[in-house]
Order: C-alpha cells, then structure tokens, then sequence
C-alpha cells in the first residue's frame, strides 16, 4: 500500500506528485520520530501525536490520516492570535488507535522506542487494579517522561522523584510478562 503526497513545483504553483511509499508505517514512524510525541498523561493515559505546520503539513497529516485509517485529525489550528501559519495534528487517543500506531510503527521507530514500548505496556495493564500494577503505571509515565525531558530536565526528574538515574533505567528494563505474572498470581492467592 502507498501514500500519496503533494508538494509544489520549482516555480512554486501546486502539482499532485504521487511519492509511493512500499510501507506507510515506516513513513510515519519517521514522522513521529521527528515531528511528533508518544507520552503518558498525569492521569496514566497514552498518547502519540504528529504535528505538522504549513499547507504542506496539512496535507501530510491529512493523508496518513486517511492512509493508517486511525487517530483524529485537527487541523488549521493557530499557534497564536498573530500567527500567519497554522499547525495540524494527527493525534491517538483512543487503546485501538495508540495499538495500531505503535504496533506497526515500533519496528521502525529510532529515537522514540522506549516511549512507545512503554504505552504499549500501559495499554495491556489496563483494567488490573493490583498495587503492583498501580506502581508499574507509575513507573511507566516516570519513564516516558524520563526520555521525553532528561535532555532539558534531568536534575529536575530525579530530584522530584528522588532517585538516581539507574533507578529510572531499572524501571525502563522491568519485564511485562513478568509483571502480568506476578499480578495474575497475586489475584488468585488473594481468592483461596
């Protein structure tokens, strides 16, 4: 399957060049890669995104839109009242959207793999309400924050959440299979 995309000629006019590309998912994962976010809210929910300005963004994010066949397409969104460009968004909300997106694109992913293993991993926990489960929820939005800002805040992270930073890679390193396991096994002890 491919995807289209427009661009403009040299003299600047609007032409429909058709770029096929042989995996879409690739494409987006280096779109998500560069230009946009995989993070967990304060509230533990997953969340990816792409953002794109311009008439040319608008046009990228409208065709992966229609090409992946998930997410929820916003576009011509100011950036402030003075603002001549607008910014588009393709964003993922939704458990089936976030799974297809991440699913698909994690194979392709270089900078953002942690982010997205650990949503996906939230995604399967949910519904547990264990505290081992409660604290893997934590742990996992500590991680993805911990890859989203250690560039700009890492003193920051670590002295809020006072630990060091092998803690934090620790929790990025704990096995999800093993921590369904555990969880499994706790409920059934917990009912004889």
């Amino acid at each position: 399957m491919g995807i289209p995309l427009y661009g403009q000629n040299k003299q600047g006019g609007s032409i429909d060049d058709h770029l096929i590309l042989k995996d879409p998912w690739a494409y987006t994962a280096g779109f998500l890669d560069a230009d946009g976010y995989i993070t967990i809210t304060k509230r533990g929910e997953g969340r990816a995104g792409i953002i794109a300005t311009g008439d040319r963004g608008r046009l990228h994010c409208e065709q992966l839109h229609k090409t992946l066949g998930c997410g929820v397409l916003q576009l011509d969104l100011k950036l402030h009242k003075n603002s001549k460009r607008s910014q588009h968004r393709l964003q993922f909300y939704s458990k089936a959207d976030l799974q297809k997106l991440l699913k698909n694109t994690r194979p392709f992913l270089k900078l953002k793999t942690k982010q997205a293993d650990c949503v996906l991993e939230l995604l399967d926990l949910r519904g547990r309400t264990s505290d081992l489960v409660k604290q893997r929820r934590d742990d996992l939005y500590r991680v993805v924050k911990w890859e989203n800002w250690r560039d700009v805040k890492a003193e920051e992270l670590l002295d809020d959440w006072n630990v060091d930073e092998q803690v934090v890679t620790s929790w990025a390193q704990e096995d999800p299979e093993m921590i369904r396991l555990v969880d499994d096994a706790s409920v059934l002890v917990g009912d004889i």
